[in-house]
């Protein structure tokens, strides 16, 4: 399993802990503490980045395929990060218009830019298992 395989089973690993516990935390703090909590949690997918081991030189830890799946996830990724981008600003612009609203919550801000963290982690740790699955099995990515 290479290293960017057990990075992206760390961050989906980490994101399910999240929503778990966000989801407990509703009843009994509040949904925006909940999210605040979610935020901190979420943040521990990046915990492996500051404790990377420096590899030995003549180590070779990655190839040209792995540079390659890394690539288009990061594509992919933040293809779909755009989307959620799109629909995270226009559904609340929907709602507030529906409610003869003018003015959106500053409070919204936040959430939003949470949302587009998480989605593009999640997102790229999805496909990077996915290519990897692929192209074990043979298939062309």
């Amino acid at each position: 399993m290479s290293l960017e395989q057990k990075y992206s089973w760390y961050v989906i690993g980490c994101f399910a802990l999240a929503l778990v516990v966000f989801a407990g935390l509703i009843p009994l703090i509040g949904i925006r503490a909940a999210c605040g909590a979610f935020a901190l949690l979420g943040l521990t997918g990046l915990t492996p980045l500051l404790f990377r081991q420096k590899r030995k030189s003549g180590e070779v830890t990655t190839d040209e395929r792995d540079g390659m799946i890394s690539l288009k996830a990061t594509m992919i990724a933040g293809i779909v990060t755009f989307e959620v981008v799109l629909l995270s600003c226009m559904i609340p612009w929907f709602i507030y218009m529906l409610q003869d609203k003018e003015v959106i919550s500053i409070s919204m801000l936040p959430f939003v830019v949470l949302i587009e963290v998480f989605t593009f982690m999640v997102a790229r740790a999805i496909v990077i298992l996915v290519l990897y699955g692929r192209s074990s099995k043979g298939e062309e990515s």
